[in-house]
């Protein structure tokens, strides 16, 4: 073959014109396959990071991570729009209760007082682990954080699962006792949709928050915490200044209602802060007479309800 140097320029410049054509080719090939790879892997890290967090996999949200995974991303590839709650990793783990988990979001830089699609946070996620709240609280996770979908709140989810250890620490990171989230749960979820009867330590622990500050809703919280035959959270009541006996508008009365649902020592603290046992609602009814609607209770719990109810003199029995 002849050197270059004897060739025509013409096919010198041909050849050296196809060579460069063929490097940018290349080169070009080569970004599109680098960047489809690069997408590929992003994406399957992304995805693996909402499995691996849902499934508490320590070591796997770790990988993830190292992989280049959004810790704050929201899409969970795979999943139809319609069925997403929008949540971000650090929400999955710490509804699951893996706290290496948390602790590797936290660490790669994941939002605690990220909302989902509803506005329930990262901390009403963790309720059911107090250790989680704690770290989330020391992490900066905002426990008044009311913004939006109040009934999402941190506070109403510890309420609706009766979680006393998480509402506390909750209440106690900074939460005022004016609090919408606090007002709402007592005074609107607690007096509507929560289910009954009512835990008496959850109940006692809003209750308690509030400092006596209850918003002219004394009286039918002591209704329900009586209904629940919850004794300290109608202690609570009845010592910030909520009345004892006074009737509902049908002449129903807090220890009528304890009677029915044969709770005893809540009974026996009504009368000894002032219930007329003698009270007749608007149908003539008195107290003794509710017992009736008891009759799933223990036969000696009624057997000791009929008496104190009846002043038959044996109320220290029931203490």
């Amino acid at each position: 073959m002849l050197p270059d140097s004897w060739m025509p320029d013409e096919m010198t410049m041909a050849g050296r014109m196809y060579r460069v054509r063929h490097a940018i080719a290349f080169a070009t090939i080569t970004l599109v396959v680098a960047g489809g790879l690069w997408l590929w892997i992003h994406n399957s890290s992304s995805g693996r990071l909402h499995h691996v967090a849902a499934i508490g996999d320590a070591e796997g949200v770790r990988t993830a991570l190292l992989g280049g995974a959004d810790p704050n991303e929201r899409h969970w590839p795979g999943r139809k729009p319609s069925l997403s709650r929008q949540e971000t990793p650090i929400m999955l783990a710490a509804s699951r209760g893996c706290m290496d988990c948390v602790n590797s979001l936290i660490e790669a830089g994941a939002d605690v007082n990220a909302e989902d699609f509803f506005g329930q946070p990262v901390l009403a996620y963790a309720v059911h682990d107090p250790a989680i709240v704690a770290l989330l609280l020391s992490k900066g996770a905002n426990a008044a954080r009311c913004a939006r979908g109040v009934q999402y709140s941190a506070i109403a989810k510890a309420f609706e699962l009766r979680e006393a250890r998480s509402l506390q620490l909750i209440l106690d990171a900074g939460v005022p006792p004016d609090s919408e989230c606090l007002r709402y749960t007592l005074f609107e979820y607690t007096l509507s949709s929560a289910r009954r009867p009512h835990d008496d330590v959850t109940l006692a622990t809003l209750i308690r928050h509030t400092g006596g500050a209850l918003g002219g809703y004394g009286d039918e919280l002591l209704f329900e915490a009586a209904d629940s035959g919850a004794t300290e959270s109608c202690r609570l009541l009845l010592d910030f200044g909520t009345a004892a006996d006074r009737p509902s508008p049908t002449g129903v009365t807090p220890l009528m209602v304890a009677a029915g649902s044969g709770a005893v020592e809540v009974a026996q603290l009504l009368l000894d802060r002032g219930a007329d046992r003698a009270r007749k609602d608007n149908a003539g009814r008195t107290a003794l007479d509710y017992i009736e609607q008891a009759k799933g209770s223990p036969a000696d719990r009624l057997t000791a309800l009929r008496r104190l109810l009846a002043g038959s003199g044996d109320e220290d029995a029931t203490r």
